[in-house]
C-alpha cells in the first residue's frame, strides 16, 4: 500500500493545477483530458476506502468537481 500512497502522492503533487482544478495530462503541456482525471479520482477514492484519510476523498472531489 506504500507504493500506492506515494504514487499517487507524487502524481498529485506534480499534476493538479491548483489555480484552475484538475489534473495536467503531461508534465510538459497544459492539457487536461478525462484519461488523467477520472483515473484519479478512482484512485483518491480507492486510497481514502483502505487508508481513512479524508485528504483522499477531498482530492476526488476536487478533481470530480473540475472535471464534471
Amino acid at each position: 500500500m506504500d507504493k500506492a500512497i506515494s504514487g499517487f502522492d507524487f502524481v498529485w503533487e506534480e499534476s493538479y493545477d491548483e489555480e484552475n482544478g484538475g489534473m495536467i495530462w503531461s508534465w510538459k503541456t497544459d492539457g487536461k483530458v478525462a484519461a488523467i482525471n477520472y483515473p484519479t479520482v478512482i484512485g483518491a477514492m480507492e486510497l481514502y476506502k483502505i487508508t481513512g484519510d479524508e485528504a483522499y476523498l477531498e482530492k476526488a472531489k476536487e478533481i470530480y468537481k473540475w472535471a464534471g
